[in-house]
């Protein structure tokens, strides 16, 4: 995890306003889930292609939060240079002993029709990522 996550994990509070260590553990497991999610669509868009990068790449994906608080992806190194045309969305969710992520991922690309009007077509993929805490 990045300095930034474990930061942002540490300031989860329970419901009375508190700092919680299960709160914190759960922030990191969905964090965990949305990076093996991310991971797991991205290999799914290259089905039949040789792997872009090696196995050890989850601290190239960060989890932050937008300025609504809502989470999102950012991507480092080649993990960022392989994605730079994708569009990611992601969803976090943490009960009890269990944190799953859902991360979709979409390429939108340009292709012309016979008419020669030009479309956009979108392409996507989406994986979820189930962890138990424990």
């Amino acid at each position: 995890f990045t300095a930034a996550e474990r930061r942002d994990a540490r300031s989860s509070l329970s419901g009375s306003g508190r700092r919680d260590p299960d709160q914190e553990l759960a922030s990191l497991a969905a964090r965990w889930a949305a990076k093996e999610a991310l991971i797991k669509a991205w290999s799914e868009s290259l089905w039949g292609s040789p792997p872009v990068a090696g196995e050890q790449i989850h601290h190239l994906i960060e989890v932050v939060r937008d300025a609504w608080g809502r989470p999102r992806l950012r991507f480092h190194g080649e993990v960022a240079e392989q994605l730079a045309d994708v569009t990611s969305h992601v969803s976090l969710s943490h009960d009890g002993s269990f944190a799953t992520a859902m991360v979709t991922l979409s390429r939108c690309g340009r292709h012309r029709r016979l008419s020669s009007m030009t479309a956009s077509r979108c392409s996507w993929l989406s994986r979820t990522a189930k962890l138990s805490i424990e």
